[in-house]
């Protein structure tokens, strides 16, 4: 056992079993951990890959390109273990009692068994009733909601520059327009339904992507969310950037076999695909 305080005079964490312990470093190369894009694919989906949630508690270094941010929240809930960011001096302190390991970039799991391991303990650990569908709409379209504060740490705050959301650039073109096509089209919301993700709780998320069978969005962090769905679902990614391509989920969606179309940004292309599949 050992007792150990952080120099800002938080409460002393006391480990019982070291092994029960480690120290993470994030390898990724590119982005913000605190971007919910990054935060699910070169965080989660290698972590849970890696089984850290073995680990009782994960120590990670409290800098602006490994810090969780709020998704802290959300990665102890799915991995049922705690995740305590120090400073680097605390960090190299504890780097001799407690086990680092360098994290490998998501690019070494583009494999159906990784990320059918990924999907199960996921699915696992929500209870995703993959029979029931009487709760669920068909059709879900995927709105951009206001900008949140992603960094929670004073200190890091005050060097964070990345502030800006997708919603700036990439929203599907008059969708308030889209939206009223669609709730006409598939009877007033009782196969239909448009969210807004942001303040959604992760596990509804997990079984709202599951259990459609078609979702429209724009490019951006909340295609991770596709990784639940259902093999054929049909994927309708509008362009809202001249032809966006993210390799994570374009590699994902092929292995789930999704039907992953990219119409342009404008309403007629975006029905046109949909009345093929209605």
């Amino acid at each position: 056992m050992f007792s150990w305080r952080s120099r800002n005079g938080s409460p002393a964490l006391v480990c019982k079993n070291m092994k029960d312990n480690i120290l993470i470093l994030n390898t990724h190369r590119h982005g913000n951990l605190f971007h919910y894009g990054h935060f699910f694919s070169d965080l989660l989906y290698p972590e849970i890959i890696n089984e850290i949630y073995n680990y009782k508690t994960v120590f990670r270094l409290k800098h602006i390109h490994q810090t969780l941010g709020i998704f802290s929240k959300i990665y102890e809930d799915v991995m049922g273990n705690k995740s305590i960011e120090l400073d680097r001096k605390d960090f190299m302190e504890l780097k001799s009692k407690v086990e680092l390991f360098m994290l490998p970039t998501k690019d070494n799991y583009y494999d159906i068994n990784y990320l059918n391991k990924f999907r199960d303990y996921i699915f696992n650990r929500y209870n995703v009733d993959q029979t029931d569908n009487t709760k669920y709409p068909e059709v879900l379209l995927i709105k951009r909601g206001d900008r949140i504060q992603l960094v929670d740490d004073p200190d890091l705050q005050k060097i964070n520059t990345n502030v800006t959301t997708g919603r700036e650039r990439r929203e599907i073109e008059r969708i308030e327009l889209l939206e009223e096509i669609l709730i006409r089209r598939y009877l007033y919301q009782e196969r239909f339904q448009s969210v807004y993700l942001e303040t959604m709780p992760f596990e509804q998320q997990v079984k709202l992507f599951y259990h459609a069978k078609i979702i429209i969005m724009s490019h951006g962090a909340a295609l991770c969310n596709t990784l639940f769905c259902k093999k054929k679902t049909v994927l309708l990614e509008v362009n809202t950037e001249r032809r966006a391509t993210w390799k994570f989920i374009d590699k994902t969606s092929q292995l789930l076999e999704l039907e992953h179309i990219k119409p342009n940004n404008n309403i007629s292309d975006i029905y046109k695909v949909l009345s093929k599949y209605t």
